[in-house]
């Protein structure tokens, strides 16, 4: 059985995610951000996160391969997750509250697909939520190739 873990937990649109605590450096509000050309279809973009030029991770795209609407709503936040030795921030609809998964909750099945970003399912009450793993949200490659933006290649 999987040991109990501090989650924060998230909305997407209908989809509830719980990431890891020691995943998540801070919760912020969205920021300016500029949009990349050649980028994959879930990174919304990079912005300037403390000093850093840092992903921007559409979680509604990720997640359903839809898009978020393009007018920011009130309770709309950026989770800034450890990713590798840098961070990427996860635009998430909202940021629900911390929760604490017990073993029974996230004593599921495993996954029916593989999945790189979510590498597990837990319930809460009657709600089944996706673990997000951070580390995965982007490849090596795409972090190199940010970089070399930053750089300005």
């Amino acid at each position: 059985m999987a040991a109990a873990i501090q989650c924060l937990l998230c909305q997407v649109a209908t989809s509830f995610l719980a990431l890891p605590i020691s995943q998540v450096v801070e919760v912020t509000r969205p920021l300016p951000m500029t949009r990349l050309p050649d980028s994959p279809s879930w990174v919304a973009g990079v912005c300037v996160l403390r000093g850093s030029v840092t992903p921007v991770v559409d979680a509604r795209r990720l997640l359903t391969g839809r898009a978020a609407n393009d007018a920011p709503n009130a309770s709309e936040r950026w989770v800034s997750l450890r990713v590798a030795e840098r961070r990427a921030a996860l635009a998430v609809d909202a940021v629900l509250r911390t929760y604490t998964l017990s073993e029974e909750q996230r004593d599921l099945p495993p996954l029916l697909a593989s999945s790189a970003v979510v590498s597990e399912l837990a319930t809460l009450d009657s709600k089944l939520l996706m673990v997000l793993q951070g580390a995965h949200l982007l490849s090596k490659d795409a972090l190199s190739d940010l970089e070399g933006y930053a750089r300005g290649r």
